[in-house]
């Protein structure tokens, strides 16, 4: 699969998700598309990377 991406100096490019990451790891672009629209560095939601903090028991695992 591959991702549009536009860079700071507004050149569009289609990446690989792995580039995707490390774009977005070295503040490297503007924008890159979702699929439920733009995504734009600095002001919408991102994944964290790593593992996630649950502050409340997980009811997943039997206790």
């Amino acid at each position: 699969m591959m991702i549009r991406v536009v860079y700071k100096d507004g050149e569009e490019q289609l990446v690989r998700p792995q580039v995707l990451d490390k774009l977005i790891a070295n503040n490297g672009i503007l924008k890159f598309e979702r699929s439920d629209g733009w995504a734009v560095l600095g002001e919408s939601s991102m994944r964290a990377k790593g593992v996630a903090h649950y502050p409340e028991r997980d009811r997943r695992v039997p206790h």
